[in-house]
């Protein structure tokens, strides 16, 4: 499966990285490094990627 709004995010540069997590909107991605370094396997953006929607409670309009 693929993310296409987390591609686009990252092909555009809209979004703030730091620390293993990618921000961007009301959204916080975490980079699972730890399965990254521990598997030898093929992986999918769904292992790799541990998605948080409507992260902060914001007022309409509001925005981060």
């Amino acid at each position: 499966m693929e993310d296409k709004d987390l591609i686009g995010r990252i092909k555009s540069d809209l979004l703030t990285f730091t620390n293993g997590f990618i921000y961007f909107n009301n959204t916080v991605v975490k980079i699972r490094y730890d399965l990254i370094k521990a598997d030898d396997s093929l992986l999918t953006a769904n292992q790799i990627f541990d998605i948080y929607e409507d992260v902060f409670d914001l007022n309409p309009g509001q925005r981060i």
